[in-house]
């Protein structure tokens, strides 16, 4: 009983902690549980289009935020970026002591193919993570009027796409900001 409840703990922390990328720009944030959730829309929905293991994809991005039940959401602003790796070692670590035996080691092996972006499953998880996040930033976009939102967004995701569905979405949304600037 004890590993299910030290496993809800952290879903209960990803469903109360805001995404302060978001905070940083002065918009009101979402969770990062919906940021995981948005991410596995996505990322099925490109799985199936790339001819992927979808099953794959979305339990890779569902386990590849469980660090920030135990971190902070490092982002450019934070003035930590460049210990963003070591802080979610560090985390990933006390995660995956939290976790029940039987999900450990498939949590570990995930969470390090995601960030190895070496198979074809890892480069679509990653694009949509990404996508997910243009996304809702768009939403910022339209519902404030402030079409200044995804400006760095799309200067430091550019390098991200690989695959042709990532690259045709990314440079759909690009067009459309453009279109609005």
């Amino acid at each position: 009983m004890q590993s299910v409840r030290d496993l809800y703990s952290i879903v209960s922390a990803l469903k109360t902690t805001k995404r302060r990328g978001w905070i940083y720009k002065g918009m009101k944030s979402d969770v990062i549980a919906s940021h995981i959730y948005g991410s596995m829309c996505i990322g099925l929905y490109l799985a199936k289009i790339e001819k992927v293991d979808s099953d794959k994809v979305t339990r890779m991005l569902l386990v590849h935020d469980w660090v920030m039940a135990k971190m902070e959401d490092v982002t450019p602003p934070s003035g930590k970026y460049n210990q963003k790796r070591q802080l979610e070692d560090k985390a990933k670590n006390v995660i995956a002591d939290l976790l029940p035996q039987i999900l450990r080691s498939e949590y570990l092996s995930l969470f390090k193919e995601f960030n190895d972006l070496k198979t074809p499953e890892a480069q679509v998880a990653r694009e949509a993570d990404k996508l997910e996040t243009l996304m809702q930033g768009e939403f910022f976009e339209e519902t404030t009027k402030d079409y200044k939102v995804l400006d760095t967004f799309f200067e430091n995701y550019e390098e991200i796409f690989k695959t042709t569905t990532g690259k045709e979405i990314f440079s759909n949304l690009r067009q459309r900001d453009l279109a609005r600037n």
